[in-house]
């Protein structure tokens, strides 16, 4: 395939899924996130997918998108600094409506 044909066939691609290639809007967030779950369910655990590629360049544009939002953005810094271990233990005492109080020392 030559370059012309490329670039012919990416014009048709962009065309068809460029709105969740670039997300540029809420509505294009939502359909990018329900794509994304699609893809992955014909996928399944194939990490040689012939979807792959395409599940790369959407799973991209909607981390793109989040991180332009201030408050996902804030979040994101705030439990990217939280060391695993403490966030998987509150995680699981939410999860478990659990309380500390009544609890043994350790």
């Amino acid at each position: 395939m030559d370059a012309q044909a490329m670039m012919q066939a990416y014009d048709k691609l962009v065309a068809h899924v460029g709105h969740v290639l670039h997300i540029e809007s809420e509505e294009a967030y939502s359909e990018a996130l329900a794509v994304l779950d699609d893809l992955f369910e014909i996928a399944g655990d194939d990490k040689d997918d012939r979807y792959g590629f395409l599940i790369d360049a959407i799973a991209k544009a909607i981390d793109e998108y989040e991180m332009s939002d201030l408050d996902i953005a804030t979040f994101v810094a705030q439990s990217d600094s939280i060391p695993v271990e403490i966030a998987v233990l509150r995680t699981l005492i939410d999860q478990h409506d659990l309380r500390m109080k009544g609890q043994p020392k350790i």
